[in-house]
């Protein structure tokens, strides 16, 4: 089943993660595969709502901070960025016909209801392989970096734990929207992943 997961960390002492001016774009690079912990194979799409997707990182992280800036979050502090991830398993990648195309569009509608809530997002679709011995496991992924003020009336970007699953359970029940009428069998997601690599 897809699963969303809150990414942002918990405080190490007295410190907020994703509070200072410099997590806005380092968490940009890594959602869209700019850092050094991803290879650019890994990258299948990335996107943006809210921010200009056809520039630079760079625009994108100044036109995040330009809604920070304009509600004050120098004065407020806290978190800057929500750092959230939704996964999907192989067997609903196969439901999808192993079909890159209809897992793009997934992943996009899903952080649109992100977006629709009055948040930027930048979001990157990662795909990983984990070689097990003669099993390779294949998996997808969107990371999504969220601007935790709202763009519309400035406040923070909180779900409780009731809409956190609410919101969970959205984007579970989309993704049979996107399924095809003759889905690969659970095997042959594995035989994609290996050929298109």
């Amino acid at each position: 089943m897809a699963k969303l997961i809150n990414i942002n960390g918990q405080k190490k002492g007295k410190k907020t993660p994703y509070a200072d001016s410099d997590s806005v774009g380092n968490l940009c690079k890594y959602v869209l595969g700019e850092d050094e912990k991803h290879s650019k194979n890994e990258i299948l799409e990335i996107g943006a709502y809210g921010v200009d997707d056809h520039g630079t990182t760079q625009k994108m992280v100044e036109q995040m901070k330009i809604v920070q800036n304009a509600y004050r979050i120098e004065s407020r502090g806290g978190r800057r960025m929500a750092h959230m991830c939704l996964s999907v398993t192989e067997e609903e990648f196969g439901s999808l016909g192993c079909n890159d195309k209809l897992l793009g569009e997934y992943f996009s509608d899903c952080v649109r209801d992100i977006y629709d809530m009055g948040h930027q997002v930048v979001y990157g679709l990662h795909l990983n392989q984990k070689d097990e011995g003669d099993d390779a496991h294949a998996f997808a992924h969107v990371h999504m970096a969220v601007n935790s003020i709202n763009f519309t009336n400035g406040r923070k970007f909180h779900l409780t734990k009731k809409e956190f699953v609410n919101e969970e359970n959205v984007m579970r029940q989309k993704i049979e929207g996107y399924q095809v009428q003759s889905p690969v069998i659970f095997q042959n997601a594995d035989v994609y992943r290996r050929v298109n690599a």
